[in-house]
């Protein structure tokens, strides 16, 4: 499934069923989660034990069109560590282009996969 498949995914759940949390668990432990209640979206992203990357952060942002102005705050739930921001998609411009890469150019050690 890829990223696009998965913002589409979780949208259309979140828009159709207001005030329910919507998830879905990636590659690496990461948990993503999405919610639309009152004209805002929260997504929530989670992993056990260590809170989410820098780069997932931006790359779900940029998938989700969340506009920069809005900041991420951190929060804990038993063993999971968590990134969680909100947005009204009214408010804001679609950031999401076609053809847009999807993955921030990190250079994996030998051996690794993406």
């Amino acid at each position: 499934m890829s990223l696009r498949d998965v913002t589409c995914n979780l949208s259309a759940k979140a828009k159709s069923v207001p005030g329910v949390t919507h998830s879905i668990g990636l590659k690496r432990g990461l948990r993503v989660a999405l919610r639309y209640r009152r004209k805002h979206y929260t997504l929530s992203i989670a992993r056990v034990g260590v809170y989410p990357s820098v780069a997932e952060k931006a790359i779900l942002r940029r998938a989700f069109g969340i506009p920069a102005m809005r900041k991420w705050r951190t929060g804990k739930r038993e063993q999971w560590h968590m990134w969680y921001i909100f947005w009204n998609p009214d408010n804001c411009e679609k950031a999401v282009v076609e053809g847009e890469r999807r993955q921030l150019p990190i250079d994996w050690p030998v051996g690794m996969e993406a």
